[in-house]
């Protein structure tokens, strides 16, 4: 029997990432769905029409290491499944955090990935 017990419909908790076979709780996760916008004016300069163009999903996420798990590195994927729809990301970053009475973490950046290298 779990140990939390919502009072409610509101998502709780955090995200397990499973990276390179092992798994990772993610404290803080982010996830993002950037457009770019071109905007065209007519004769006075006033905006009359704007395009939006969906860019790659990108995110970020401060994740736990335990003692004897391996730091995820640049270009290490995950899968995660946002919103019903399931993405295969790419770490782009990551970074190691230490600091005196807190556990080890790694900031990652990742974003989507676009294709997968023929073997």
């Amino acid at each position: 029997m779990s140990n939390i017990s919502p009072d409610g419909s509101a998502l709780f908790a955090s995200e397990v990432l499973s990276i390179n076979s092992e798994s990772y709780v993610a404290e803080s996760l982010d996830v993002s769905f950037p457009v770019d916008v071109v905007t065209l004016q007519d004769e006075n300069g006033n905006d009359n029409n704007n395009v939006y163009i969906s860019r790659s999903v990108e995110g970020s996420a401060t994740i736990q290491i335990g003692t004897s798990q391996a730091i995820p590195q640049r270009g290490d994927s995950f899968a995660l499944t946002v919103d019903s729809t399931s993405y295969t990301f790419l770490i782009t970053e990551s970074s190691i955090s230490r600091s005196n009475s807190d556990f080890a973490k790694v900031s990652i950046s990742f974003r989507e990935r676009l294709n997968t290298p023929s073997a």
